[in-house]
């Protein structure tokens, strides 16, 4: 039996160690329990709040990763409930989840896709097409497209999305006005602008600039928010209104008007389609082949516009939506996403309903209500469907989005009115730990404008707090409580109504892969976020990372090899060790979150050590089991200071008594688990069962809580 098969058996024993005197030393700390007279902040019930995610991967991975073997390695770390991510939705891709369906053109294989709600063999892979319509230059996952706008190509075109058309909203076109933003890198002299109609092309549009302020700072979250009043200005010939398509140019001035970004927005359609189109979604929104944009002088016009089919070589395009139009041919082999009969076969969804999520930024509601009848004629267990992945990342206005979340949870509400629906799985709430993300209260307003709240039963967001892995961790982690708790307060802020569930669906410590992941820093920021999430009264937090995989570098060489994984492969696929964020993991839901099928109450609880900008350096979160015992948590975030910790219940009444230390206590450190950095090859040199002992009236001298550390002390 080898080494890692040796510990997996001893965690899953689950027994305490023969037993240790344990050491004292280090500053004194107290942990103050608010017991309240038994009344918890909030209750939840572990293997039905806490999850992992799997997703979508690169070609050949899924099969690997997701082993049989691996499999049963991922189940051991405690984990009953499945989120599924959708990576099509990042990548500007349409999702055949069943490979068996049909086209809109079935003739040409062409169109819009709607997969078969019934299969005649196992859904083992499934895979996104790209779309051939697409507008924006880039994306959020591989980054391999590129905009048909600025593509050199005539023969191809950009086209918006037909279902934020007013045959399909109801509404007048102007309501949903859609744009492009043309980013010419830095600022230019321009006063002319031309453009390549295809159908339906735009009758009347509007031009304006950024202002200079947004151009200092311009990036895509300034895209992102194109209600924002003060970002735009008008050109000096704003609107325009088009009598037919074809080529149009547009002078703006005879003298030139210096600018960076120019933005294009349709404000209504011709209503026109391409000959030989017979579907009504192609003549539904506004559609280009190519822009030019430049400077006319002395009877020479010269285009500052760069052409390519990479987003490398061509000039920067953001789109406000693109048709999910596609064809047979656009299939990308290159990611998979994991098929659903292997997903609900596997073992993988444990003994609770599965999240699932489906497309609607670049998708059709028919597929979405395939899904869902595929879903229930197999007896699969849902606990509810996730509309959209990342739509902030997407470039879509919130009130587009909305448009199209209402579309999409009235038709699947018909079909089963008692599916618990949500989402948007929000890429984040926050910019830089502290600005906080507009798009999610807009999404909100917009929804409480509609009078459609009732078709929003959860609300989901994404929690990668600590972006910048090139800064020094210790920092961050002390910092990261507070970072959630303002996400959180935020959103309340914004209209978030007080009794809707709120669900992490990707938990991890950063959206780059880097080393502090899978040394002891990404353990004890698991465990914290874990923790604190249902302090805040949160309710599914699903963990990223649950399938083994291999290191690598996303951030230039400064944050090292790592990765969000429970495992590390070897170059055979087969499991070669694990990593702190799965004793995190095991840690939080075999011995702190028990018993998993009970509901556990969470108490507040405060520490009398603070750092200099009074974040707390230990955090704790107790929980109160149905046998009337406690069960605590302890994360120190110091990365030097061992504590000697006192732990004192208080009642209603203030009155304050020690915690009785007959009980088991847990701890993982550094003296656990080391990481060795060795490039894609590192690995941890050593990687130890958590430290078990039995604690027995040691209250007096306090509890020595190692730096750098996760404890979990169960009273017996």
């Amino acid at each position: 039996m080898n080494r890692f098969f040796i510990i997996l058996f001893a965690l899953s024993a689950g027994n305490v160690l023969p037993l240790k005197t344990h050491e004292k030393k280090g500053e004194k700390a107290v942990i103050t329990v608010m017991f309240n007279g038994g009344n918890p902040i909030h209750s939840f019930i572990p293997n039905q709040s806490i999850g992992g995610a799997i997703d979508g991967h690169e070609r050949g991975d899924n099969g690997v990763m997701m082993s049989h073997e691996n499999i049963k390695s991922m189940l051991s770390s405690g984990i009953q409930m499945l989120s599924y991510r959708l990576r099509t939705e990042l990548g500007i891709e349409a999702w055949h989840w069943n490979p068996s369906g049909h086209w809109s053109d079935s003739k040409n294989q062409s169109g819009y896709w709607v997969s078969d709600s019934v299969s005649n063999k196992p859904i083992d892979l499934s895979y996104g097409y790209a779309l051939p319509r697409r507008g924006s230059t880039f994306d959020q996952a591989n980054n391999k497209g590129y905009s048909r706008i600025d593509d050199g190509d005539l023969n191809s075109f950009w086209k918006s999305n037909p279902y934020v058309d007013s045959l399909y909203t109801g509404e007048p076109n102007s309501n949903h006005e859609q744009w492009i933003a043309i980013d010419l890198g830095k600022k230019e002299n321009v006063n002319q602008l031309e453009i390549y109609w295809a159908d339906p092309y735009a009758v009347d549009i509007r031009l304006e600039l950024a202002s200079n302020k947004s151009v200092s700072q311009f990036n895509r979250v300034d895209i992102l928010n194109p209600y924002e009043e003060k970002m735009w200005k008008a050109l000096p010939v704003s609107m325009v209104h088009l009598k037919q398509g074809g080529r149009t140019v547009i002078r703006f001035s005879d003298l030139p008007v210096k600018l960076r970004v120019l933005r294009i927005v349709f404000l209504r359609s011709s209503h026109t389609a391409l000959r030989g189109c017979l579907d009504k979604r192609d003549s539904c929104g506004y559609a280009i082949r190519e822009i030019k944009l430049g400077l006319f002088d002395k009877g020479v016009f010269r285009n500052l516009v760069q052409y390519g089919k990479t987003n490398k070589t061509q000039s920067v395009i953001f789109a406000s939506t693109t048709d999910p139009w596609h064809r047979v041919n656009d299939i990308d082999y290159n990611t998979e996403q994991p098929g659903i009969d292997f997903i609900f076969k596997s073992g993988l969804t444990g003994s609770q309903p599965s999240l699932f999520a489906t497309g609607i930024v670049y998708d059709v509601p028919e597929n979405a209500l395939a899904l869902l009848a595929y879903l229930k004629g197999k007896n699969y267990a849902i606990s509810g469907m996730e509309l959209g992945e990342e739509p902030d990342g997407q470039y879509i206005s919130p009130k587009d989005f909305t448009e199209l979340y209402s579309q999409y949870a009235r038709r699947i509400k018909e079909s089963d009115p008692n599916l618990p629906l949500g989402g948007p799985s929000f890429e984040g709430l926050l910019e830089g730990g502290t600005v906080i993300k507009k798009w999610p209260s807009q999404f909100l307003g917009c929804l409480r404008e509609r009078e459609e709240m009732n078709l929003i039963n959860f609300f989901s967001f994404e929690w990668y707090p600590l972006d910048d892995v090139c800064l020094p961790a210790s920092p961050q982690l002390l910092q990261e409580p507070g970072q959630l708790s303002l996400a959180i307060k935020s959103l309340h802020d914004g209209g978030l109504p007080d009794n809707l569930p709120i669900y992490i669906t990707e938990s991890g410590y950063s959206v780059l892969a880097a080393e502090p992941e899978v040394r002891i820093e990404g353990a004890l920021l698991n465990a914290d976020v874990i923790g604190q999430f249902f302090e805040l009264k949160g309710g599914k937090i699903f963990i990223y990372g649950w399938e083994p995989s291999w290191l690598i570098n996303e951030s230039n060489g400064c944050g090292g090899y790592g990765n969000l994984e429970f495992f590390g492969l070897d170059d055979k696929g087969q499991i070669e060790f694990l990593t702190g964020l799965y004793y995190s993991t095991w840690l939080c839901l075999k011995k702190w979150a028990m018993p998993a099928d009970q509901p556990l109450k969470i108490y507040k609880a405060s520490c009398s050590i603070k750092d200099e900008e009074k974040d707390q350096v230990i955090t704790a979160y107790p929980l109160y089991r149905p046998d009337g015992k406690w069960s605590i948590l302890l994360i120190n975030k110091s990365d030097k200071k061992d504590f000697n910790v006192n732990i004192n219940i208080v009642d209603s009444a203030g009155r304050s008594v020690p915690l009785v230390l007959n009980a088991d206590l847990y701890q993982f450190s550094e003296r656990e688990f080391k990481w060795q950095a060795h490039g894609e090859k590192g690995h941890p040199i050593r990687s130890l069962t958590p430290e078990a002992v039995h604690l027995h009236n040691e209250q007096v001298d306090g509890l020595n809580i190692p730096a750098y550390s996760i404890s979990v002390i169960l009273q017996r």
